[in-house]
């Protein structure tokens, strides 16, 4: 191999389906100087390779599940690796970036053929990619410095209420008032994925939350751009003005699974760079922090499981009055109040301690992932 050749990663799910009922990729190769590709499908694809004058490709691994087929220009060497075919895959089947899962598969693709990546590409289905010169990057994203939660534009009247919270309704960040039950609705998210996220944090302009398969997502409260941290976790929430993450399998580390795991900040998550690995495992898909207590559940329950979260100490049981069905999203206040999003939809409050219900209030649509902020620090006996 070369010692310039370049590492081109292309993740698919499934190719596209041709007028002939058959499932293909075209790979037209255009970029100068040499390149090893790396094609990875978890259903079965015939992979149709072509090199421009100028280009070289090197080599060809594919990756799948379920049986691959390549068509590339002779003397270029090809090494199938399917698991109906070898039993002996690269990698995940990954086709988002970034994404835990995509960085994996790059990682195995980088030992394999001991080259740094030059590019990926992918999505769920395709009939063709090009691998060209690269173009110009982008700026990143503008970083706010801002700690202290910020609403977004045109819902300030809602933080003058005893507490307001932050929750999804869909991809949009929406406000809602508890005293009067109001919403505001913010700037739509660029990410369609969020369907499925029940705990956020929420600090400075930006929300959080974890994206099955994906990682750990910051959500612009002012221009809905999002930048995504690639770790498996299943709930996120703010803590210490940092953020605390409830971890996920990533599918090659069992031992992690529901371990609440700190942050600093989201760079910091991005590098996988913890500032503190807390002792309990709850058995949890939803997390909220109040003050310095931890509150899990499951994801559909009758019970909040408690401990604090600077010391050690053995969890406590909440139960929840009149209350037994899906958790949608939940947090508690500082004034002791344990707020929890039903599937109805309504958000219901208890008593942070005791469990007793105080109220509910209904909400006119189906919201996921909750995280509020108390105007004043009255606290509920």
């Amino acid at each position: 191999m070369g010692s310039g050749a370049q590492l081109h990663v292309i993740g698919i799910y499934q190719a596209a389906l041709g007028a002939d009922g058959t499932r293909s990729v075209q790979v037209r190769v255009t970029r100068a100087g040499s390149s090893v590709l790396v094609l990875s499908a978890y259903t079965a694809t015939t992979w149709n390779v072509k090199v421009e004058p100028g280009a070289n490709v090197e080599r060809i691994i594919v990756n799948g599940y379920h049986a691959q087929k390549v068509s590339a220009p002779a003397g270029v060497p090809v090494e199938i690796r399917s698991y109906e075919q070898t039993q002996n895959y690269v990698g995940p089947f990954a086709y988002e970036w970034p994404a835990y899962k995509s960085t994996q598969l790059v990682n195995a693709a980088e030992d394999l053929v001991e080259r740094n990546l030059s590019s990926f590409r992918g999505c769920y289905e395709a009939a063709s990619f090009e691998i060209g010169e690269p173009g110009t990057l982008r700026p990143e994203n503008t970083v706010s410095t801002a700690s202290d939660p910020v609403v977004p534009r045109g819902c300030e009247q809602l933080t003058t209420e005893s507490a307001y919270c932050m929750t999804l309704n869909y991809n949009t960040p929406t406000v809602v008032g508890l005293d009067s039950g109001r919403t505001c609705a913010g700037v739509p998210s660029k990410l369609s994925s969020l369907y499925d996220v029940s705990s956020l944090a929420w600090n400075g302009n930006y929300l959080y939350g974890c994206i099955h398969d994906r990682g750990l997502a910051r959500i612009s409260l002012v221009d809905g751009s999002t930048d995504i941290a690639p770790i498996a976790c299943q709930a996120v929430t703010s803590y210490r003005n940092g953020l605390l993450t409830l971890l996920d399998y990533d599918g090659t580390n069992t031992s992690v699974l529901n371990t609440p795991v700190q942050f600093d900040s989201f760079r910091n998550a991005a590098r996988h760079v913890t500032s503190c690995t807390l002792n309990n495992r709850p058995h949890a898909s939803r997390m909220a922090a109040g003050g310095d207590r931890g509150y899990f559940a499951w994801h559909s329950t009758d019970s909040i499981e408690t401990f604090a979260l600077n010391r050690t100490e053995s969890p406590q049981t909440i139960k929840l009055e009149g209350y037994s069905g899906w958790i949608m999203g939940m947090d508690a206040t500082e004034d002791g109040r344990l707020l929890i999003l039903g599937n109805n939809p309504e958000l219901l409050s208890f008593n942070s301690t005791t469990g007793v219900a105080l109220g509910k209030k209904a909400l006119p649509f189906r919201a996921n992932g909750l995280i509020c902020k108390t105007r004043s620090a009255t606290v509920i006996p």
